[in-house]
């Protein structure tokens, strides 16, 4: 979540990838909405990823001394999850909205809020 006042970088470049023409979606949502066994193999793969970056939002929230950082790097992952997909299925889509609610999420537990 590195640049800007608000730590807006990562989240514009995955705007930017999700914008590109060639972009296709996630490969983990993919593979989760292929799988249709709750338990297969391939599951703990998808898990395992998400557990990855939600851990990752959550030790930058902790830095920034947000007062929630599990909570809130749970709604950045679940955003991030559906600018993804909408990056796969909507071409029309508008970054900046997505922007703005990253924001909040990342202004809703800043010191002082």
């Amino acid at each position: 979540m590195e640049g800007g006042p608000r730590g807006g970088g990562a989240y514009d470049r995955l705007n930017v990838i999700a914008a590109a023409p060639d972009f296709h979606g996630c490969r983990y949502l993919a593979a989760d909405l292929a799988l249709t066994q709750p338990e297969h193999p391939g599951r703990e793969v998808t898990r395992a990823y998400r557990r990855t970056v939600q851990s990752l939002f959550a030790d930058e929230f902790t830095a920034l001394g947000h007062a929630r950082p599990q909570f809130a790097a749970q709604q950045l992952l679940l955003l991030v999850d559906g600018l993804l997909a909408a990056g796969a299925t909507r071409p029309d889509l508008v970054p900046a909205a997505s922007r703005e609610l990253a924001e909040h999420i990342i202004d809703a537990g800043a010191t002082g809020a």
